[in-house]
């Protein structure tokens, strides 16, 4: 049997034409009857959509504008009368406690003071040590090398400190008896600010302050605390007068730093011969570790003392104006004190040279600040957990192989 156009026939026999015509027929032309019925649906289709456009574009017409109730987006002329009252209203309360808040503010703190001081301020009436060249945060090796990555570093560094001391100062330079005592105590000094000079001494001189001739130089700072009065130690003897103002349980670490300055200056420094000089902050920088005492070589402080002809820092003296013998200890004079937000004003320097450090020899240094009311501490008496006070530590790295030394 064979199929034709859906009708059967035998094999080997004719197809009846007719019948076959009339099957072909009878099947649906889907090309010509179904084209209509899908034009309809469409132009239904289109028709709804842009029936909802225009009932929308209607409906947002009419929350805008509703001419029958007389409305403005959804409130007639009263309810936008008193919602307007409500909100002048409530921005005017709003900007009045604003304004109150802040004359407030204004009136409790003066302009040119800070509105806590002392014991009372985050710093705790205790200030730190800074040290200069430091690259950053998280670094804080000094490093005396001919590498011109390094001496582009170490300049910098200096350049940037001593571009802020090359602003205009007071232009005072105080003579060694005024270096001595306070300062004015109010802003406006019956004496002129000690000025300090951005001047390096001769042996730290730019632009490489030492680095290239393997003798680097550090320069220090002590943080500026408003009002701040260092206490000063007057001579070898009241290293051992320990006050009673001292924090909580330090005073045997108090006792401990005290006897390392003591221990680390030469055996000839002592009275009557030699005797630490008044009137100011002293500070000493120490080995953190035999090694680093082995390999530190000497070390030779600079700073402004009172000879206003030079107004350079020149090696640390005593009383009397004879040079200290190296590793002794250089200081911040008290006549730069306190610190009152004064204009113009500028914090004392003291720059310590690294005369000679074994080359390669990764040297761990700490420096401290010696007064009665500066505590030193690493961490909790300082104020500041994590923190240090009255300290600072650094590294010092030699890489000059041809040190002379």
């Amino acid at each position: 049997m064979a199929t034709l156009g859906g009708v059967k026939y035998r094999n080997g026999g004719e197809p009846n034409v007719n019948i076959i015509n009339d099957a072909v027929a009878m099947q649906p032309n889907t090309n010509d009857n179904n084209a209509p019925e899908g034009n309809d649906k469409e132009k239904e289709i289109r028709k709804s959509k842009g029936d909802k456009i225009k009932s929308v574009g209607k409906g947002c017409g009419k929350f805008i504008w509703d001419g029958e109730k007389k409305e403005f987006c959804g409130r007639g002329a009263r309810r936008w009368l008193e919602i307007t009252i409500y909100y002048i209203v409530f921005y005017a309360c709003l900007s009045a406690f604003y304004a109150g808040m802040v004359s407030f503010y204004y009136a409790a703190m003066k302009a040119h003071k800070p509105f806590l001081t002392g014991t009372d301020s985050l710093l705790k009436n205790n200030p730190g040590l800074m040290f200069y060249p430091s690259k950053n945060l998280e670094s804080s090796v000094v490093r005396a090398s001919d590498n011109a990555d390094a001496l582009k570093h170490v300049k910098q560094s200096f350049d940037d400190v001593l571009r802020i001391y090359n602003r205009q100062g007071s232009n005072y330079y105080c003579t060694a008896n005024e270096l001595k005592k306070h300062g004015s105590l109010s802003r406006s000094p019956a004496r002129q600010l000690c000025d300090v000079s951005p001047l390096p001494p001769d042996e730290c001189k730019g632009p490489d302050y030492g680095s290239k001739s393997g003798s680097p130089c550090v320069l220090l700072k002590l943080n500026r605390i408003y009002d701040f009065r260092p206490d000063s130690i007057q001579s070898l003897a009241d290293l051992d007068n320990i006050k009673s103002e001292t924090k909580d349980n330090a005073e045997e670490d108090q006792k401990d730093h005290r006897n390392e300055f003591k221990n680390n200056i030469p055996p000839d420094f002592k009275p009557p011969k030699f005797n630490l000089k008044e009137g100011q902050v002293h500070v000493k920088c120490f080995a953190e570790n035999k090694a680093t005492a082995d390999n530190m070589g000497d070390l030779d402080y600079y700073y402004y003392q009172g000879d206003s002809s030079k107004k350079k820092p020149v090696k640390a003296r005593d009383n009397s104006g004879k040079e200290y013998p190296p590793n002794v200890a250089g200081g911040f004079p008290l006549g730069f004190y306190p610190y009152l937000n004064q204009k113009n004003y500028r914090s004392p320097l003291v720059w310590v040279r690294f005369k000679c450090p074994t080359k390669y020899v990764p040297l761990m240094i700490s420096c401290k600040a010696f007064a009665h009311n500066i505590y030193i501490a690493d961490d909790e008496y300082s104020g500041n957990p994590g923190k240090q006070s009255g300290m600072v530590h650094f590294q010092v790295l030699n890489e000059i192989a041809t040190n002379k030394c």
